[in-house]
């Protein structure tokens, strides 16, 4: 809830284990928090902060699941970086931190 922690977060790890379980457990909680939480659906990464900023001010948080299988994720990373994405979180759900994360 911190307003300057890095707007970024990424969480490998092996299918199975429990990544999609812990995100939708934390967008609960955060909702209830009075956050703004969705789940990022694919092909619609490139679009997605300047979406959710049509809809709410609120903070957010965006969820993606498969990060690493997705093509416009970097359109998504480049929103939030340039600002875009103001009061935005994004959690990466993967299944490994390589080269596509680097």
């Amino acid at each position: 809830e911190d307003e300057k922690p890095t707007p970024l977060r990424s969480r490998p790890g092996p299918a199975g284990v429990g990544k999609t379980r812990l995100a939708v457990e934390l967008a609960r909680q955060m909702t209830a928090a009075g956050w703004w939480c969705e789940l990022v659906a694919d092909g619609r990464e490139a679009d997605a902060i300047f979406a959710l900023r049509a809809l709410t001010s609120r903070r957010a948080l965006l969820v993606v699941d498969d990060a690493d299988t997705r093509v416009g994720l970097r359109a998504l990373l480049a929103a939030l970086a340039q600002g875009a994405g103001a009061r935005v979180r994004v959690l990466l759900l993967s299944r490994s931190a390589g080269k596509w994360w680097g």
